[in-house]
């Protein structure tokens, strides 16, 4: 049986809803802007907007994380 490979997390992934809506109303531009930039990691152009997703993002992740160790040690017991 094949073994498929587990896909790599992208700290995009993690990201809230709103979001992007939050970021495209701060910075004044379109939620479309905000993907396209988001998804090219823009830090040379959008330093400040990059961070703040990133920033967002990985406590999102981290929560995920712990929340997905909890429920296996739950069921492990």
């Amino acid at each position: 049986m094949p073994v498929k490979k587990k896909k790599q997390e992208s700290w995009l992934d993690f990201l809230p809803r709103g979001t992007k809506k939050r970021l495209a109303d701060k910075y004044k531009i379109t939620t479309t802007a905000v993907t396209y930039i988001l998804r090219r990691e823009d830090v040379v152009n959008h330093p400040e907007m990059v961070g703040e997703a990133r920033d967002i993002a990985l406590k999102a992740m981290e929560l995920c994380h712990k929340h997905a160790k909890a429920v296996n040690h739950a069921i492990s017991e």
